[in-house]
């Protein structure tokens, strides 16, 4: 069903528009811009936002939004698109975007090495400067924007783990395979990629075009946090349980033991106190006429969808791993996941919801109790109450996830980061949704 198109907006290479957010380099706060690609060259781009078309140069951009949208308008697959990445990114001044972009070229091609040194051995963010277009203001889906994606204050260290306790992670997945084949008759194959161990019933011939898909997702997640691709911090590589139906997803959902809310999701990040986890989906579809035939608009509606899920669940994976496994509370762990999503899929409706809840006058208090796992209606206000916190101090959002991961105790953290307790958090987040 989805081999041959392109699944994921940011990496859309030949079906539809490309959807893009990047951000002016314009001071402290760098300014938002959404839109759809209209071109791009290696001076500028051409965005049509919802406020017409605008054209801007590379150099305009911050670094690290300039690398992200690059990638996303030319996924690289072969080691010379890695090495023109990577060669991009030195000249806008993304440097560790640009080393893990040499460092696939490499490992792919060990010969590009001298390709590599030639292109360090030029001062990086070298690009010259050109002007651009200024008619058509930027435009955002919200009145505050989304966060531009900054450096940790410090880089992240992988956690260590014993082998012993990854190999009885590996057996308790292979375990798992052989009962759902036992119990719901889940014939699986598997394969691998960088970053996943993918069990999986789709067609062997779409198997390429989900590892292209699955990597380039969890790319995504690591450039938001600057984390190196060929860091270790999933500990080993994430178990993807890949369904080709939602029938047979849901039936592995019921013999989980799973809520009647968990059987009807697009997908779930199944994490463990002991610290695995998986990541586990089915493959959607969409309708079709008499003939068995579905328009573009409709394919492209259904593949957004599933890469919108895709990036929410890649980033539960990745701070269930990061930096140590401890348990992240339900409202900052799905208002972050809510956040990546956003960034590259954005949806005006998730603001209006969370205004829609403010004006209500409904308390949030309880959504801030550790134990406590928030509910649907109340993902907005995650996503908006986390989003306002990257908005104000990238780097102190990034303390903050260190400090908690560390032991430190979140509420006495976000009082030192941000100078507010959990009663201010919510004024504040109330004022500014109702201003």
């Amino acid at each position: 069903m989805l081999r041959g198109i392109a699944l994921i907006a940011f990496l859309l290479v030949a079906v539809g528009a490309v959807r893009v957010q990047v951000f002016l380099n314009d001071g402290d706060r760098p300014t938002p811009v959404v839109g759809d690609v209209v071109s791009h060259d290696d001076t500028s781009l051409t965005l049509q936002t919802n406020r017409g078309e605008k054209t801007i140069a590379w150099t305009e951009l911050t670094p690290s939004s300039a690398f992200t949208a690059r990638m996303r308008i030319e996924p690289p697959e072969t080691a010379d698109q890695w090495l023109a990445l990577g060669e991009f990114g030195w000249s806008v001044g993304a440097e560790k975007q640009a080393e893990s972009a040499f460092a696939r070229a490499m490992k792919i091609n060990d010969a590009m090495a001298s390709s590599v040194d030639a292109i360090k051995a030029r001062p990086s963010g070298t690009m010259a400067k050109v002007g651009s277009n200024d008619e058509g203001a930027a435009g955002t889906p919200d009145d505050f924007g989304q966060p531009e994606p900054t450096a940790p204050v410090q880089p992240p260290t992988a956690t260590t783990v014993p082998p012993e306790l990854v190999e009885r992670w590996a057996a308790a997945v292979k375990q798992d395979v052989e009962r759902l084949r036992t119990e719901i008759g889940w014939q699986a194959g598997t394969f691998e990629t960088d970053h996943c161990l993918v069990f999986t019933d789709w067609p062997a011939d779409e198997h390429a075009f989900m590892a292209h898909n699955l990597e380039a997702a969890y790319a995504a997640v690591c450039q938001l946090f600057e984390v190196p691709l060929d860091e270790d911090v999933l500990a080993g590589k994430l178990p993807i349980f890949m369904f080709n139906t939602q029938e047979m997803y849901q039936a592995w959902a019921r013999t989980a033991g799973l809520s009647a809310r968990s059987q009807s999701a697009a997908g779930l990040f199944i994490s463990y106190s002991d610290g695995r986890g998986m990541l586990v989906m089915w493959k959607p579809d969409y309708p079709r006429d008499s003939r068995g035939n579905a328009t573009r608009e409709v394919i492209k509606r259904a593949e957004d969808r599933w890469a919108a899920t895709l990036s929410h669940e890649f980033t539960h994976g990745f701070m269930h791993r990061y930096r140590g496994n401890r348990y992240i509370p339900s409202w900052l762990n799905e208002g972050t996941a809510e956040t990546v999503e956003h960034a590259l899929f954005p949806r005006q409706r998730s603001y209006e919801r969370a205004r829609e809840y403010a004006q209500s006058g409904r308390p949030i208090a309880k959504m801030f109790d550790e134990s406590a796992k928030i509910e649907f209606e109340q993902y907005p206000v995650a996503h908006t109450l986390v989003e306002m916190l990257i908005r104000q101090d990238p780097k102190a959002f990034q303390r903050l996830i260190h400090r908690f991961k560390a032991g430190e105790d979140l509420e006495t953290v976000l009082q030192a980061e941000f100078g507010v307790d959990y009663v201010g958090l919510e004024a504040e987040w109330r004022r500014q949704m109702l201003r």
